[in-house]
């Protein structure tokens, strides 16, 4: 979406980055995140927010701590599991142009 060059815009999880996890059922993982503290110049990200579901609905899903140690769900009766991760991005005199950075997530099943 847009912000202006001096903003403060909370990115929803629901209308952010979404994952899909799959493996077998009723399986337990660990997810752990990378996570970006700028999208660019003046371009500072903040507070993540995460969500996750076993099926593909932001509406009905659980909240996730995404920054801090590695949650642990479980993969529903598909193999599946949703995860879809938000955050605060507050600009200070950011350049207009289109800007990305890679969020990691990493999966351990146990």
């Amino acid at each position: 979406g847009s912000v202006a060059s001096t903003q403060t815009k909370i990115m929803a999880p629901a209308a952010g980055g979404t994952f899909q996890i799959s493996g077998s059922s009723s399986t337990p993982v660990d997810i752990f995140f990378t996570l970006p503290a700028a999208l660019g110049p003046n371009l500072g990200i903040g507070t993540w927010t995460g969500l996750s579901n076993t099926s593909n609905s932001s509406d009905s899903a659980t909240a996730l701590t995404v920054s801090a140690g590695p949650p642990t769900r479980t993969l529903g009766p598909s193999g599946k599991l949703h995860v879809w991760v938000g955050a605060t991005l507050t600009t200070s005199g950011a350049a207009a142009g289109s800007y990305a950075v890679p969020v990691v997530l990493t999966v351990v099943y146990n």
